[in-house]
């Protein structure tokens, strides 16, 4: 067994549930691909935590938190500068057949093409694209990085802002799911949540979700199922204390 591979992905997994319940864990000697973190940065106007790392390179770069650990950030810039000379040298237009070529293209498209059928939601809403970005693969695939995952695609952190370096990730459809405008938001006790995610919380389906919203607020919907679940975990130790 990897030892210091799982050492590296708990602490990845109890850095997310501890920042979840609002602290702040320390990154400092983790590894992130090509990265070392080596110590915390000054933290930015948008209070997200960044963190000074060492590239395998040895050139330093300052990262988000959130990008280390969703592997959207895994070199100071090296590895996409390498990626591209190695592809546009030895295999000519296979770049045009990379998944990240193809989310550069529809960015583009989506924004500048009046007949493209996305248009009305990014072009025509006044969404843009950054002038590094807009002439230059190169410079989109040396910020944005490679592709973590089939799963993750292109994504805005502000679902009204621009296609730029600091507005834009790789991340996973779910997460993307939370940042749509459509999205329905419920309240409880200070806790803001989309429906999505209160029903993944409260197990129970979002149908049954969305029916009880029709005629309750968002105190009582959740209070409703929270209240379902505490009546249906007592059955079950009732059960069980029956058949001991």
């Amino acid at each position: 067994m990897d030892h210091g591979y799982f050492r590296t992905n708990f602490a990845k997994f109890v850095y997310i549930q501890e920042g979840m319940r609002g602290r702040k864990n320390n990154l400092v000697g983790m590894v992130f691909s090509r990265l070392k973190v080596i110590s915390e940065a000054e933290t930015p106007k948008s209070g997200k935590t960044r963190w000074n790392c060492i590239c395998a390179c040895s050139n330093t770069k300052t990262v988000f938190g959130y990008a280390l650990l969703s592997g959207s950030t895994t070199s100071c810039g090296c590895y996409a500068k390498e990626m591209c000379s190695i592809t546009n040298t030895t295999h000519g237009q296979a770049i045009r057949e990379t998944p990240e070529y193809m989310a550069w293209r529809n960015i583009i498209e989506r924004c500048t093409n009046p007949n493209c059928e996305s248009y009305p939601n990014y072009g025509g809403r006044g969404i843009s694209i950054c002038d590094r970005w807009r002439h230059s693969f190169e410079n989109f695939f040396e910020d944005m990085g490679p592709k973590p995952s089939k799963k993750h695609t292109i994504d805005r952190e502000n679902n009204e802002g621009n296609y730029d370096p600091c507005n834009c990730r790789w991340e996973i459809m779910l997460v993307q799911a939370r940042n749509r405008r459509s999205n329905i938001w419920l309240e409880y006790k200070g806790e803001r949540k989309t429906a999505t995610d209160w029903s993944i919380e409260l197990k129970v389906s979002l149908p049954s979700l969305r029916y009880q919203m029709k005629f309750k607020n968002d105190l009582e919907v959740i209070e409703y199922f929270k209240n379902q679940n505490h009546v249906i975990r007592q059955s079950r130790r009732n059960r069980m204390a029956d058949i001991q």
